[in-house]
């Protein structure tokens, strides 16, 4: 499974979609660590995750890594194909960091390791 999370200051909307790129579900949760907590077991053992940098990204991707999840972020300048999307809103830019990551096309920022964070 692949899931893409567009993160927002309050909520957080990812979709998931399989190795082929058909979409499987949707979830809309609060990014807060008690409904991220209930969002993990949601995503099987060896699912990649793309989610999209902004200043609320840490809580969910600390709990994420801790899962044992392998977490891309997406660097917000060159992630050009949402902030061009005629469709823009939250499920298609979860959808398309999702895409992007399964076509190994996803521009990533570096993140430090946890200790430096």
């Amino acid at each position: 499974m692949i899931v893409g999370i567009d993160v927002h200051k309050n909520y957080c909307e990812a979709a998931s979609i399989d190795e082929d790129g058909k979409p499987i579900k949707r979830w809309r949760f609060k990014n807060q660590n008690e409904a991220i907590e209930e969002f993990l077991p949601n995503l099987p053992e060896g699912t990649r995750i793309a989610m999209e940098s902004c200043s609320y990204f840490y809580p969910l991707y600390n709990q994420l890594e801790r899962g044992g999840f392998q977490v891309c972020v997406a660097h917000p300048l060159k992630v050009k194909l949402i902030a061009e999307s005629r469709n823009k809103n939250d499920h298609v830019d979860a959808s398309i960091l999702a895409q992007l990551l399964r076509m190994n096309c996803l521009p990533t920022s570096y993140i430090p390791p946890e200790l430096i964070r």
